[in-house]
């Protein structure tokens, strides 16, 4: 922007601005943030002024506060802190300016349903297969028919799994570190002993 802000638009511009009096660009700034309902937030902490000064002139003498950061006034109480930072090589005569932002994280909570795996060397069963298939019937004989498809569905999926229960089993959880047998603990203790 290189915008040089004076201290006459206080209601858009804090009160640690270097400058007193603005430039051109340091006038439409401001009016675009007012138009907005914005404020430019980092004339708004107090630092050294080598920590506001975002550009120093060829002489090495002066410094200017040209670059700047607008947040709406709604977000203002997030933004903890602007300064610039002057070590970094950025291959510009400008520093980096460095904004803390304070962002509420929302928490999940990661609910897990148990799951299972059906055992298909039940089907191989005789018995098995018969009372699933008359349980089945029993079930689907007690479901009265919807108008709705979307519930005949539902409904139907409800008596399926509720009838083949016999064939579940709880999933196992695999083994991560299934390479991880007597061998390596063996190596790692030698190792260790060896220390």
């Amino acid at each position: 922007m290189n915008a040089k802000l004076g201290k006459a638009f206080s209601q858009v511009v804090g009160r640690h601005t270097l400058h007193n009096i603005s430039n051109e660009n340091g006038e439409m700034v401001p009016n675009y943030a007012i138009s907005n309902d914005m404020f430019l937030i980092s004339t708004n902490f107090q630092h050294k002024k080598i920590h506001i000064g975002k550009w120093t002139s060829p002489d090495h003498q002066t410094i200017n506060q040209m670059d700047h950061v607008m947040v709406s006034k709604e977000k203002m109480r997030l933004t903890q802190d602007v300064r610039s930072n002057r070590g970094y090589n950025c291959d510009s005569g400008h520093f980096l300016v460095q904004i803390k932002v304070r962002q509420k994280l929302i928490t999940v909570k990661n609910i897990q349903i148990r799951k299972y795996k059906w055992d298909r060397k039940l089907l191989n069963q005789k018995g098995k297969i018969n009372k699933y298939q008359e349980n089945l019937q029993s079930k689907l004989q007690e479901i009265e028919g919807e108008t709705d498809i979307n519930q005949d569905w539902q409904n139907l999926k409800h008596v399926i799994l509720e009838a083949a229960t016999e064939f579940k089993s709880p999933k196992d959880v695999k083994n991560a570190n299934h390479w991880w047998d007597d061998e390596c603990k063996t190596a790692i203790q030698e190792k260790n002993d060896a220390r």
